[in-house]
């Protein structure tokens, strides 16, 4: 990026780019969401989040294989329940640890491929069943997209995720 206007990549493909380094991602943030920026690029590894999704649906295991086979090269958190996710695990046989985090400061990209680094946002009294509607993971599933936009809002990840949650649990749980 640095050197791409020294070497006249950018006026080859016609774009009038001025490079800007700003002082920290919530600013780089907060321009680009009041349009004065067009673009932004973040150099430092700020950890990406993953919401849950509904934690008796088929998110947990689509962040698993999703996570087996990431090229991310940064951390990556999962939001939720622990002993949700670690049951994903266990039921794709995929083969990765869970790392539980006390904060953001612990994820890192190291285990690539083989950690899935679990913030807990969210903790159930036990699993739910899989395939079953409750008010209990419509609230898990709410409250862990929540977290991911306080997070956001707080200028700590880089972006969120969400798996697939479901209306009718959420409905079950009275959230609109």
């Amino acid at each position: 990026i640095i050197m791409a206007k020294p070497l006249g990549f950018y006026e080859k493909y016609g774009l009038d780019v001025d490079v800007i380094k700003t002082a920290g991602w919530a600013v780089a943030r907060d321009k680009s969401l009041n349009k004065e920026y067009d673009a932004s690029h973040m150099l430092t590894p700020m950890p990406l989040a993953i919401t849950m999704g509904d934690p008796s649906g088929i998110g947990p295991e689509i962040i698993v294989k999703a996570l087996v086979d990431r090229v991310v090269d940064r951390p990556v958190i999962v939001l939720g329940d622990p002993a949700v996710l670690e049951r994903a695990v266990g039921f794709t046989q995929a083969g990765l640890t869970c790392r539980i985090l006390e904060d953001l400061e612990q994820a890192d990209a190291a285990g690539i491929g083989t950690v899935m680094d679990v913030l807990p946002v969210v903790e159930m009294p036990e699993p739910p069943k899989i395939g079953t509607i409750s008010a209990a993971s419509g609230k898990a599933a709410y409250d862990a997209v929540v977290a991911a936009i306080d997070l956001a809002k707080a200028g700590t990840i880089a972006g969120m995720v969400t798996a697939p949650p479901y209306a009718g649990a959420r409905s079950a749980a009275g959230i609109k």
